[in-house]
């Protein structure tokens, strides 16, 4: 786009991809943390006690990040259905216009079609200037 931003669609997936990817390594190192439970053979109380709040800490930052990775793939998967649905959109649309149905002017449009007319949109719908 001239003046604004555009989206790969194909693009995007793969980063939705591989935000769920990382995601699920996090899921499940945490399962792995959860299920050493060896902590309680390492000896002095004092010891084992440090390792569990180590591992109570470890394990709430670990849940936060895979619920703020859920957060942000949730959004990205909705913005690329919008995305998906808008470029259909448009795709039939231009096709609609292309196909020859109506000389290149859409009523949808305003002004004559998808250039407003003039010069250019008469020279692509096989008009004179």
């Amino acid at each position: 786009m001239a003046d604004g931003y555009s989206v790969n669609i194909v693009e995007l997936a793969k980063l939705i991809q591989t935000l769920e990817d990382g995601a699920q390594q996090v899921r499940e190192a945490s399962k792995t943390l959860a299920a050493q439970g060896q902590l309680d053979m390492l000896g002095h109380d004092e010891l084992k006690d440090s390792a569990h709040k180590f591992e109570e800490k470890w394990q709430y930052g670990l849940d936060k990040l895979d619920e703020a990775a859920e957060g942000v793939i949730e959004r990205l998967q909705a913005a690329k259905k919008n995305y998906q649905e808008l470029d259909d959109a448009h795709s039939g649309l231009f096709d609609k216009i292309f196909s020859g149905g109506g000389g290149g002017q859409s009523p949808e449009l305003p002004g004559g079609g998808w250039t407003g007319g003039g010069e250019i949109g008469n020279a692509l719908s096989g008009g004179q200037p």
